[in-house]
C-alpha cells in the first residue's frame, strides 16, 4: 500500500533524515478546510486561461539564449509546471519524480 504524504513525512521525521524543526504548523495544514482552497487562481495561470483572457502573444522581444524574437517559458514557469505535472501524475507528492522532471529538461537558468 502507498504511503500518504503525511505517513512520509512522519517517517523522515522519527528517522532524522530531513533537517526540519518539528512544530504545530505541520499539524494546523491537516485541518485547513480543502473547499477554501482557490483552484481558480490556479486555473488562471495555465496557457487555455491565459490565452482566452489575452489572446495570442506574438511580439516577443529578442531572447538571450538566441538572435530570434520568440517566447521561452522562464525557468520558474517550467519548475512550476512540471512539479503540477508529477503531483497529477503521481496522485501526491513524489521528490524523487520532480527532481528527475527538472534535471532532464529544463531549459534556461535554473
Amino acid at each position: 500500500m502507498k504511503k500518504t504524504n503525511r505517513e512520509i513525512l512522519e517517517s523522515l521525521l522519527d528517522e532524522s533524515k530531513i533537517d526540519v524543526k518539528r512544530t504545530d504548523f505541520f499539524d494546523k495544514v491537516d485541518s485547513l478546510n480543502e473547499n477554501r482552497f482557490d483552484f481558480d487562481k490556479i486555473e488562471g495561470m495555465l496557457p487555455e486561461k491565459r490565452k482566452a483572457v489575452h489572446d495570442e502573444i506574438k511580439d516577443y522581444l529578442p531572447n538571450e539564449y538566441c538572435d530570434k524574437p520568440i517566447g521561452f517559458p522562464s525557468d520558474d514557469t517550467q519548475l512550476s509546471f512540471w512539479t503540477l505535472e508529477e503531483i497529477n501524475k503521481d496522485k501526491g507528492f513524489v521528490p524523487d519524480h520532480v527532481a528527475s522532471a527538472f534535471r532532464e529538461r529544463i531549459f534556461g537558468r535554473g
